[in-house]
């Protein structure tokens, strides 16, 4: 069970008071917004009522004038253009929007160029640019090589395309290396000396912008041209799992609407086939959507995932949704093995290492990162996924917890790896398989030597204190206003102080849920749990603190407030100021 731990923010009543009276909302919201730093009540109703005006200039892009130039020049000559992306969702997202964007402005000025999209097979051609597809791409002559989700540090491929006669123009929001490809363009918000106002969009954000910053040089409205792809720009913002604040939240913010009411018929047929039912909210990309159009990316080739989002045809979208979903049930399956594996193998360790490595022969590179992640979340340890292949080489991906900078240790493994990065929480790298007994001593000494006992113990952090009385439709109505949730902008976590456990009803196979029957100051409320019956069947006529997030249970027509209850705590909960 997390450790319970309460946040007590100095209260600013005058604050959270003129937040009321602006704009309606609950003490509990407003409360929340001053909380965490929206006081200013123009950035507040930014935040609550993002629209189109919050999105930023596309020109203020670096490299943005000079890639514009090169594309419509090409589109104006009725040149081939070749866009290279990237084989997860952001990187097909981002090849989406750039292949229906140019192939809509080369229609708008009856342009022949030919515009040709690629997505990279990760098991033939790995992350980034392979160099055999600068030579495809020069093969069929290519005049001009857009990249989108890649290419920041490609230096050689995207050299050797520019001595073939290949202009190129770098979309991409990758860290920039100190020196930047010798290349016309390098479009990446990251860059030092960018003034665009927004570090955080993903490679299909940064292809949203060069999409719409390009329409009035064909006489569209930018407008027109961003409710044309915006919903692909929010699937690969959260699929990529990028932060949803500032632009990045406008812009899942407009695509979700657009995505419950989509127009295009690959997502129609995906939605039946899968079961999803609108309206689409982050969840459903990040549990339903991401995971198919990642499912091909991951175990054969990404095309059919790109084919999907631009296909006018039903048949073809009608086969082409078949066939994501059964790669993702089929890439379900291998996980669950692989997963299954990796914790017997944990379970038998004499002892819990602060860093786990789960090593197996043959497991599918494509998937080990969801390994890594499925091992940490059953142990809370940062884990090392790796795969040992028949070529002799190794395959590592790597998922950290807070405090913990994976990263680090990927750039500390250098001696002994052959290549590899990452950031603080997630990281990847490749090795000569004969070495993984040096890589396990290493990683051992390291994480003895970093990584204390308390930060294996997790920690769920309580935002705000709530009473009997705050809760009702109308706060869950508010609450709403603080959607779309993601990274960097979590649902709000509210507790609530001695409340009783009454009953405690079981549903489902285990980790067991529970319906649990809660009361606090003679008012009776629903709670939920899906993996800690036993907890509070343990706790039932006790009174104690609960951690928990506030919905509405739709079922049959009725509507009934939820708590779906994360943690709980003897009334000596931890603090922290």
């Amino acid at each position: 069970m997390p450790e319970l731990i309460w946040r007590w923010p100095v209260r600013d009543p005058g604050a959270e008071a003129r937040i009321v009276a602006a704009f309606g909302v609950s003490p509990v919201v407003a409360a929340w917004l001053v909380q965490n730093q929206y006081q200013d009540l123009e950035r507040t109703r930014a935040f609550l009522y993002p629209d189109e005006a919050h999105l930023h200039d596309p020109e203020l892009l670096p490299d943005f004038a000079a890639g514009a130039d090169i594309v419509e020049t090409a589109l104006r000559n009725h040149e081939t253009i070749y866009i290279h992306g990237d084989y997860d969702a952001d990187g097909v997202t981002s090849a989406a929007i750039l292949l229906k964007g140019l192939r809509g402005y080369a229609k708008r000025i009856s342009s022949n160029s030919k515009i040709v999209p690629h997505v990279p097979n990760r098991a033939l051609e790995g992350y980034g640019i392979h160099p055999l597809a600068i030579e495809a791409a020069h093969k069929i002559g290519t005049k001009v090589l857009i990249t989108c989700d890649c290419g920041v540090k490609a230096h050689d491929q995207l050299s050797r395309a520019m001595e073939l006669g290949m202009q190129v123009v770098v979309t991409d929001h990758h860290a920039v290396p100190e020196e930047l490809p010798s290349v016309p363009a390098v479009i990446n918000p990251h860059r030092a000396d960018s003034q665009y106002p927004y570090a955080e969009l993903c490679g299909a954000g940064v292809a949203f912008k060069f999409i719409v910053g390009l329409a009035p040089r064909f006489g569209v409205d930018p407008v027109t041209a961003m409710r044309s792809v915006v919903d692909l720009a929010a699937i690969g913002t959260v699929a990529d799992m990028m932060p949803l604040t500032g632009e990045n939240r406008t812009i899942v913010a407009l695509g979700l609407p657009r995505l419950s009411n989509t127009k295009r018929v690959g997502l129609k047929h995906l939605y039946e086939r899968a079961n999803i039912k609108p309206p689409i909210t982050t969840g459903t990309i990040g549990f339903q959507i991401g995971p198919r159009l990642n499912a091909t990316g991951r175990i054969e080739d990404p095309r059919p995932s790109l084919d999907l989002l631009v296909t006018n045809c039903d048949q073809e979208a009608f086969n082409l949704a078949a066939h994501l979903d059964e790669a993702n049930t089929i890439r379900k399956s291998m996980q669950d093995e692989m997963v299954e594996q990796a914790i017997e193998a944990v379970k038998s360790l004499p002892e819990l290492p602060p860093i786990i490595v789960a090593v197996g022969r043959e497991w599918h590179e494509g998937i080990i990162g969801l390994v890594a992640g499925k091992v940490r979340e059953a142990f809370y340890r940062p884990t090392i996924a790796i795969t040992l292949l028949e070529d002799g080489t190794g395959k590592a991906s790597c998922r950290s917890i807070p405090g913990f900078d994976i990263g680090q240790l990927v750039d500390d493994l250098a001696p002994i790896i052959l290549k590899g990065g990452g950031h603080e929480q997630a990281a990847g790298f490749s090795f000569g398989a004969e070495r993984v007994a040096e890589l396990e001593a290493f990683v051992a000494t390291y994480g003895a030597e970093r990584i204390t006992e308390e930060m294996l113990v997790p920690k769920t952090v309580v935002d705000l204190e709530v009473q009997a009385g705050d809760i009702s439709f109308d706060l869950v109505r508010d609450l709403e206003l603080l959607e779309p949730h993601g990274k960097d902008n979590p649902r709000p976590l509210l507790g609530m102080r001695d409340v009783e456990v009454v009953r405690v009803r079981r549903f489902g196979k285990s980790p067991t849920g529970a319906t649990i029957e809660l009361r606090k100051d003679d008012k009776l409320f629903v709670g939920k749990t899906f993996r800690e019956a036993d907890d509070y069947e343990a706790l039932q006529g006790h009174h104690v603190h609960l951690a928990f997030e506030l919905g509405i249970n739709e079922f049959n027509g009725s509507r009934k407030l939820e708590l779906t209850l994360r943690a709980w705590h003897w009334p000596q909960p931890s603090t922290e100021s």
